[in-house]
């Protein structure tokens, strides 16, 4: 059987930056002058951002609107994307042998389409 193409989840199949997610609300509530509890993540792992900023407001006293913190968290994750991210190991050898191959690939992802060009440009793989 002969592959055509390959689809690709951005963050921790190509790049190392699930660590940077996993701490992104923790950072935001920094920014925005609060001390998260170390609870956070467990209490807003299944939270869609509404949801999230109503807990930062009635816990943490921290106002923000849904617009706000999507905002606030894409300058914490942009300056991650365009200073640190890295690579997974391997993924540029397995990208340039597949490309080497004819093979088109293409990235799916939540993450917020200028995050994903920031990250694929800083890393090299906008190319693929």
């Amino acid at each position: 059987m002969k592959t055509d193409g390959a689809i690709f989840d951005l963050d921790g199949t190509l790049l190392d930056s699930m660590g940077a997610w996993d701490t992104v609300a923790c950072d935001y509530l920094v920014s925005c002058g609060a001390v998260p509890k170390p609870d956070l993540k467990d209490k807003i792992k299944i939270m869609t951002i509404k949801q999230a900023g109503e807990y930062f407001k009635s816990e943490y006293g921290v106002e923000s609107t849904p617009e706000k913190m999507r905002e606030g968290i894409g300058l914490i994750m942009g300056k991650f994307y365009s200073e640190k991210v890295e690579m997974k190991p391997g993924a540029d050898k397995f990208l340039s042998l597949l490309k080497s191959k004819g093979i088109k690939m293409c990235v799916c992802s939540a993450t917020e389409r200028p995050l994903v060009e920031i990250a694929l440009t800083r890393c090299g793989l906008r190319d693929y």
